[in-house]
Parts: structure tokens; C-alpha cells; sequence
């Protein structure tokens, strides 16, 4: 339970808290369970704190200090923590829905288990946050630092990541259905599994990811840089790639069933029974690529360049290949394309 001296002091005004605390701080701060609802705390020190269970709903802590502390189950919907420090700061369980935390300092903090449903970090610095199993469904973290970030099971449908650096972070299992990655920085990030049905990912820079087994149907992804990515048996229902860079990706037995791959670079890619039934591939680039095994039937090939490419075994049924460009491919019989 907290201490009541020390309750008193923050209650007397900032100015005195934090003078206290600079004269006696290694003294231990308790103020677990207490009620500071809709309290003015800006720029408090409250680093190393206990603050477990703490009410801290609507509280206005801009600018303060909690590098550190431990908040806990604590309740900190709709406060107000804008440019705070919470950098290693434990807020297991806790409530910040509807919070504001833009341009607040979140680095290797633990978020495990906690709520942030349409909570603002807008450019705030989350590298190395542990985020497992949290709800950040709605929440807005576009521009925010995510590298190395642990996002495992975490639920961030329909949230805001626009411009998101999510650099080597681990987004495993994630459900990030319905939001908003445009032009978001997620290179050599782990996707395996992850939930991207409905996303956008329009300018999003996806290079060396891992997307094996994630499911990105309905997904839009144009002009999207996925070099390098292994999408390996992902799903890509009805995925929007126009203009996307695939070149060198994994698509290892991916179902890209209708999907939108009009103008994509697929140059080197292994598309390696790829399932491309329907899909739109006009002017699509794809020399050099493995297509053995793949599946195009009633695909669009109009125009697409496939020079190089090893289509050993691939099904063309029904497909329409006006103007594509078979020079030095391999064709579905195993024998070198013949021009006529």
C-alpha cells in the first residue's frame, strides 16, 4: 500500500516532491494502490517507483520521470505521459487505453499483457519494448521506434504505424488485420505467422523479412519493397502488389490466388509451386525466376518479361500470354522456349 507521508509530500506540489526526492533518493517510493486520478504531475521523479495498482486515469504526467518504475495493473487511461521518460519502466497488465504518449520514451520497457486500446504514441521511442500478448488494437504509433521490439501475440488491428520503424522487431503471431503500415520501416523484421489480412502496406519497406505462413489476403502492398522476403506457404488471397519490388523473394508454395502482381519485380524469385490461379501478372517482371510446379491458370501474362525463367512443369491453362517474352525460359515440357 503506498506510503502516506510520501503521498502527502506529491500532494503538497511537484516543486516539493521532486526537491525531496533529490535530498533522499535512495529512499525507497511506495505508492502502490494509491488514487491520483486526474492529478497535475508534470515533470515529476517518480523513477524506481512502486506504483503497482496505482490510479493514474487522467493525470497529467507530461514530461515526468519513471525511468524504471514499477506501474504494475496500474490505471493510467486517458493521462497524460507526452515527452516522459518510462525507459525500462514495467507496466505488466496495466490500462493505458486512450492515453497520450507521443514523443515519450519507452525503450526496453515491459508492456506484456497490457491494454492500449487507441492509445497515442506518436513518435515515441519504443526500441527493445517487450509488447507480448498486449492490445493495441486503434492505437496510433506512426513514426514511432520500434526497433528490436518483441511484438509477439500482440493485437494491433486497425492500428495507425504509419512510418513505424520496426527494424528487427518481432511481430510473430501478430494481428495486424486492417492497419495502417504505409511507408512503415519493417526490414528484417520477424512476420512469421502474423495476421496482415487488410493491411497497407502501400510504400512499406519489407526487405529480408520473415512472412512464412502469414496471411496477407486482401493486403495492399504497392510499390512495396519486399526484396529478399520469404513468404514462403503464405497466404496472398487477392493481395495487391502492383509496382511492389519482389525481387529474390520467397514464395515457396504461397497461394497468390487473384492476386495483383501487374508491373511487380519478380526477377530471381522463387515462385516454386507458387499458386498464381487468377492472378493479374501484366508486364510483370520475372526473369530469371523458378516457376516449377507453379499454378497459372486463367493467369494474365500480357506483356510480362520472363526471360531466364525455369517454368518446368508449371500449368498455363487458360492463361493469356499476349506479348509476354519466353526468350531463354524454360517451358513447361523442360525444353528451351522456341520462338515461332
Amino acid at each position: 500500500m503506498a506510503n502516506e507521508e510520501q503521498l502527502d509530500l506529491i500532494k503538497q506540489g511537484i516543486h516539493i516532491w521532486n526537491n525531496w526526492r533529490s535530498e533522499v533518493f535512495r529512499s525507497k517510493i511506495d505508492l502502490s494502490y494509491a488514487d491520483l486520478s486526474a492529478a497535475t504531475l508534470s515533470s515529476i521523479n517518480l523513477s524506481l517507483a512502486n506504483l503497482r495498482s496505482i490510479n493514474l486515469s487522467r493525470a497529467n504526467l507530461s514530461k515526468a520521470n519513471l525511468s524504471g518504475a514499477i506501474l504494475g495493473k496500474a490505471n493510467l487511461t486517458e493521462a497524460s505521459l507526452i515527452n516522459a521518460n518510462l525507459s525500462m519502466a514495467n507496466f505488466i497488465m496495466a490500462d493505458l487505453s486512450g492515453a497520450y504518449l507521443s514523443e515519450s520514451n519507452l525503450s526496453r520497457a515491459n508492456l506484456g499483457n497490457a491494454v492500449a486500446i487507441a492509445a497515442n504514441f506518436i513518435m515515441a521511442n519504443l526500441s527493445g519494448t517487450y509488447f507480448s500478448e498486449s492490445d493495441f488494437s486503434r492505437a496510433n504509433l506512426s513514426s514511432a521506434n520500434l526497433t528490436e521490439a518483441i511484438l509477439v501475440k500482440t493485437n494491433l488491428t486497425g492500428s495507425y504505424l504509419s512510418k513505424a520503424n520496426f527494424t528487427s522487431a518481432n511481430l510473430s503471431m501478430t494481428d495486424l488485420s486492417e492497419a495502417d503500415l504505409s511507408s512503415a520501416n519493417m526490414h528484417l523484421a520477424d512476420l512469421s505467422m502474423a495476421n496482415l489480412s487488410s493491411a497497407n502496406l502501400i510504400g512499406a519497406i519489407l526487405t529480408d523479412v520473415d512472412l512464412r505462413q502469414a496471411n496477407l489476403t486482401g493486403a495492399y502492398l504497392n510499390t512495396a519493397n519486399l526484396t529478399g522476403a520469404d513468404l514462403a506457404t503464405s497466404t496472398l488471397v487477392g493481395a495487391n502488389f502492383y509496382q511492389a519490388n519482389l525481387r529474390e523473394a520467397n514464395l515457396d508454395r504461397a497461394n497468390a490466388q487473384n492476386a495483383n502482381l501487374s508491373e511487380a519485380y519478380l526477377s530471381n524469385a522463387n515462385l516454386t509451386g507458387t499458386i498464381l490461379e487468377g492472378a493479374n501478372l501484366s508486364s510483370a517482371y520475372i526473369s530469371n525466376a523458378n516457376l516449377v510446379g507453379a499454378v497459372l491458370k486463367g493467369a494474365d501474362l500480357t506483356g510480362a518479361i520472363l526471360i531466364g525463367a525455369n517454368l518446368t512443369k508449371a500449368n498455363f491453362s487458360g492463361a493469356k500470354l499476349d506479348g509476354a517474352d519466353f526468350t531463354s525460359a524454360i517451358m513447361p515440357n523442360g525444353k528451351p522456349f522456341v520462338p515461332k
